[in-house]
Order: C-alpha cells, then sequence, then structure tokens
C-alpha cells in the first residue's frame, strides 16, 4: 500500500471505511438470504441502515483514497454531500409517508373523553 507510506491516517480512514463497508455488504446478504428462507423476515429497517452504513463507508473510503490535491478534494466532498443530501431527503420523506399512512389508518376517536 502505497498510501501507507505517503499519509498513514488516510490510508488508516481508507482501510477503516472499506473494512465497515465490506461488513455491512455482508449482513446485507445475510438479511436478503433470512427474508427469502423466511417469509418473515427481518425487519425493513435493519436492511436500510445496513445499506446506508455500506454507502457511507464506500463514500469515506473513496475520498480517503482519492483524495490528493484540492481539486480532486472539491469533487469528492461535492459528491459526498449530494449523496448524504440525497439520503437525508429521502428518509425525512420516508418518515412522512409513514406518519400519513399512520394517520390514515388511526380511527379519528380514539381518544375522546366521555364526560358522562
Amino acid at each position: 500500500p502505497i498510501l501507507l507510506d505517503f499519509n498513514a491516517p488516510r490510508y488508516q480512514a481508507f482501510f477503516y471505511c472499506n473494512a465497515t463497508s465490506f461488513v455491512a455488504s455482508i449482513v446485507v446478504i445475510m438479511l436478503l438470504l433470512q427474508r427469502t428462507l423466511k417469509p418473515r423476515g427481518p425487519p425493513l429497517w435493519a436492511m436500510q441502515t445496513a445499506v446506508l452504513l455500506d454507502l457511507l463507508g464506500l463514500l469515506g473510503a473513496y475520498a480517503a483514497g482519492s483524495c490528493r490535491d484540492w481539486e480532486t478534494s472539491i469533487y469528492v466532498i461535492t459528491l459526498v454531500a449530494i449523496v448524504v443530501l440525497f439520503i437525508a431527503l429521502h428518509v425525512l420523506l420516508s418518515f412522512h409517508v409513514v406518519f400519513i399512512k399512520a394517520k390514515k389508518l388511526m380511527p379519528n376517536k380514539c381518544f375522546e373523553v366521555d364526560d358522562n
């Protein structure tokens, strides 16, 4: 590893981000296998969390392994910011959709107090 000789902290960041992403990918594969073997597999939020961790690990590894000069760093930082913004938007919209569905399912008068 050349990066280890020239910049050890960047190599450590690349190594740990890449290892985290690899383990998260294996977790996603195991969760998908469980879901195909059993109809009621693990909850969907566990898989979404593993995919998010996988994506952030890959972004960190890419940023640590490819930034050599300032111009490349700006491109990578912009790419990471766009992806994180998209993930945040997706999470916020999914919470909004779940809230709307839960509101439709809840009866309107389930918590009213009877004065009698």
